[in-house]
């Protein structure tokens, strides 16, 4: 006769067999005595307990008493009901992989629950887990498996414009249009029913993914409504104009970056910048001393020049977490936009970024200072007009763009160092790409397959094509790296003499040349780490030429 563990360990054997919902197999807790003989029941519920951790049933009971309370303090009157889902390799003896506690509807095709709370490395076996839940959890779900990822990261998400497309893939639906529009979208020339489609895009991206976020992490956030969505509609946009520009990327290697931090730009002439495409994102990585907002770090921005008589540039941020930028239909993700118009285009850099400055934040003041509209009243005399109907009216409305402009305000003024440096990084990068224009060449990342970059160079136009579409269908894009020369160049730094190093600053100068010299281009005095030789002598700066 097997012993109660044997008898159990081949009954759960047995039940790991049958695929999809647990509550067939959560039936068998009342029948544990049939599978062997009378008598044994108490030491069959003592045997599986071998394979239940306690720990995991009192999480369990825990946030789901924490669900309760919740709806409670929501003044919910429909009970929701709760479901206890575990992901687990059902074919083998293994601890769950994932524990969640979900509440608001039943398992199947379509998921209709919202997730609750989740444990990662439990300890229990998911089939006898579930069989010990049976009877205080009506309603549990065994999945064979590890939990699926909500997103898939792609080998590029580095890049802002690859990144926010994984985290909002229905974007990517949009990609054809943009490219077949003959470049409108490129210059920021947007039909109102692709803007439309955007913005429908977003919303029917962040549904789902709220269903999958923690909504206990969420108890304690600010609520901002529809700003996240509206956030994401603006980079939506950008990253639209990008990928209609051809999605041409600039990789600023950290040396260059480095030489950048100590580069003043503030006498540059905004008008002396080229830009070789109409929109191109500018990548340098993620700046630790530069914050946008708590966890979220500058690393890049999108240079848009398409529109004659118009230089726009959007800062982008990376989290410090990159779980992070699943939040962003309850937290947003920040960036920086900054305009230029004709106005200021002609201006050097300094006086152009303080004058754009100074015009935002007294527009922003002037809309904290306004008198909020009397939506309540506005929508009571629709009402009576017979304009809306009363079934749909809302109990109150506030105005609050006089509040969200006085944060707005706070912001700008909290982070304005930040901006300020962010956007120095733009222009010298532009720079950059102006004085020396063959420094960069376009090259797949690392980790592209060899043989499709090989035929890419095919002189056979659908083999070239096929090679280009497979790569961008795995998430490889082409990428030009900047700083060949500067890398090449030999970096005096004193050898064993120095006695305080130190930064000496750079800067770019308009260099005459052309007839009469009366033309301009810029030539990069770049800054230099030098200190006191034993001689005394400082060392002297590198001039990096076209």
């Amino acid at each position: 006769m097997s012993t109660p563990e044997e008898s159990v360990s081949a009954w759960l054997t047995g039940l790991r067999q049958q695929p999809g919902s647990v509550n067939a197999l959560c039936s068998a807790e009342r029948a544990l005595a049939v599978v062997v003989e009378d008598g044994l029941e108490k030491s069959l519920g003592e045997a599986l307990d071998k394979w239940v951790d306690q720990t995991d049933v009192d999480w369990i009971e825990q946030v789901s008493g924490e669900a309760e309370e919740h709806r409670q303090r929501l003044g919910l009157e429909r009970n929701y009901p709760q479901l206890v889902r575990l992901y687990g390799r059902t074919t083998t003896v293994l601890p769950c992989t994932a524990i969640q506690v979900r509440v608001g509807g039943v398992p199947g095709p379509v998921e209709t629950t919202m997730l609750w709370s989740e444990r990662g490395q439990a300890n229990s076996d998911p089939v006898a887990l579930a069989i010990s839940l049976a009877e205080f959890y009506p309603t549990i779900d065994v999945v064979p498996g590890d939990r699926p990822e909500v997103f898939h990261p792609g080998p590029l998400d580095r890049y802002h414009p690859e990144r926010f497309a994984t985290f909002h893939p229905g974007v990517r639906s949009m990609y054809s249009a943009a490219r077949a529009d003959g470049g409108r979208m490129a210059k920021g020339e947007f039909l109102q029913e692709e803007l439309q489609r955007l913005q429908r895009t977003i919303i029917e991206d962040m549904n789902p993914l709220v269903m999958e976020l923690p909504h206990d992490r969420m108890a304690d956030m600010p609520r901002l409504g529809s700003a996240p969505a509206g956030q994401a509609g603006s980079l939506g946009a950008h990253l639209l104009m990008w990928v209609a520009a051809g999605r041409q990327i600039y990789d600023l290697p950290p040396e260059l970056v480095q030489r950048f931090r100590q580069t003043d730009v503030d006498d540059v002439p905004l008008s002396l910048l080229k830009y070789p495409y109409d929109s191109m994102y500018l990548y340098w990585g993620p700046q630790p001393d530069l914050e946008l907002e708590p966890g979220w770090l500058v690393d890049g921005a999108y240079v848009q020049s398409g529109v004659e008589g118009v230089l726009q540039m959007l800062v982008t941020a990376a989290p410090t977490d990159p779980s992070e930028s699943a939040w962003w239909p309850v937290k947003g993700e920040p960036y920086y936009f900054q305009g230029f118009e004709r106005d200021t285009l002609g201006m050097d850099v300094g006086t152009a970024v303080d004058t754009v400055l100074a015009s935002e934040l007294a527009d922003l003041r002037q809309r904290a200072a306004a008198k909020g509209m009397d939506v309540d009243t506005l929508i009571h005399d629709a009402v009576a007009s017979g304009d809306i109907d009363p079934t749909q009216v809302p109990l109150h409305v506030e105005d609050v763009s006089s509040r969200t402009a006085g944060q707005e305000i706070e912001r700008l003024t909290r982070r304005h160092a930040t901006y300020v440096a962010a956007l120095k990084l733009v222009i010298n990068g532009l720079c950059y790409l102006t004085a020396y224009p063959d420094d960069s060449a376009p090259e797949y990342p690392a980790g592209a397959p060899e043989h499709l970059i090989k035929a890419t160079s095919s002189t056979d136009f659908k083999t070239a094509k096929s090679a280009r579409g497979r790569l961008a269908e795995l998430g490889y894009l082409p990428v030009h790296l900047c700083g060949r020369e500067l890398m090449s160049q030999p970096h005096p730094n004193g050898g064993d003499h120095h006695v305080r190093a130190h930064w000496r600053r750079g800067h770019w100068r308009r260099q005459p040349y052309g007839e009469g010299r009366a033309l301009r281009k810029l030539i990069w005095v770049m800054p230099m780490v030098v200190g006191a030789t034993a001689e005394g002598e400082p060392l002297g700066h590198l001039y990096l030429v076209s």
